[in-house]
């Protein structure tokens, strides 16, 4: 599968992202039934909506990118980079639809906010994930990340379930 990676701007990038983060949510649901308390729990609608709401506001600008990956016309994946003023970038969101899993999708989208951190002066990626996202955790380690402390809080009804990494940029 031939994809390709833009950095989302425009309306309509911006709705084919919104709508990739709710087939992942959705993905979650379905794929992990013995964690869907925890999944609820951190997408609580309220603040779901808020995030999907902000996209172009949080992840837009020097500092942030969203990157969309499409085959074709078809959205296929997204990530994305916020770089704070201490030289700390966190990676959010990434998501590769079934179609485009085993692709090497998920690598570049890393790969572009990592690149992109770098040019905005980060010196440090951090990431936040669930324990259960057992194929993300691979990919992350093949990139260099390691588990590190938590940097973030949580409600303790999903507390056990996250898990924080990090690696140089």
């Amino acid at each position: 599968m031939d994809f390709f990676l833009t950095i989302a701007t425009s309306d309509a990038d911006i709705a084919a992202v919104r709508r990739l983060c709710r087939h992942q949510l959705a993905w979650e649901l379905a794929t992990f039934p013995d964690h869907r308390a925890e999944i609820r729990a951190h997408h609580a609608p309220h603040r779901w909506e808020a995030f999907l709401a902000a996209l172009p506001d949080r992840f837009t600008g020097p500092n942030a990118a969203i990157f969309l990956a499409r085959s074709g016309d078809t959205p296929v994946g997204c990530c994305f980079q916020e770089t704070a003023a201490d030289g700390t970038a966190e990676l959010h969101r990434l998501y590769v639809r079934a179609e485009a899993r085993g692709t090497g999708l998920g690598a570049a989208l890393v790969a572009a906010c990592l690149d992109h951190a770098k040019d905005c002066g980060a010196r440090t990626m951090r990431l936040k994930t669930a324990r259960f996202l057992t194929h993300a955790i691979a990919l992350y380690r093949r990139l260099g990340f390691a588990e590190c402390p938590p940097f973030a809080s949580f409600p303790p009804e999903v507390r056990d379930v996250v898990m924080f990494m990090e690696r140089p940029v």
